[in-house]
């Protein structure tokens, strides 16, 4: 993570070599994007959240790339799932 806050994003087969980490660079950007981004909200959604998602998904129905768009949550790609 250190890595990343210094370099930033980039190539993620080359930010995987230079880091030193044995993965690819798909399994590097999946972990920095669902688990390790400092922006990223942990936790359960407030109430407001909550209806805020329900209000968009009456309108949208499951297109979940266009709900996340009007979204400005920052959370993991799952976490729609428990809803």
């Amino acid at each position: 993570m250190n890595y990343m806050v210094s370099n930033g994003q980039g190539c993620w087969s080359d930010i995987a070599r230079k880091a030193g980490l044995q993965r690819y660079g798909k399994s590097c950007r999946l972990r920095w994007i669902n688990y390790l981004r400092p922006d990223l909200k942990r936790g359960a959604f407030s109430p407001q959240e909550e209806e805020l998602i329900i209000n968009l998904h009456s309108i949208l129905g499951n297109r979940y790339s266009s709900l996340s768009l009007s979204l400005s949550l920052s959370k993991c790609e799952y976490d729609h799932v428990d809803i």
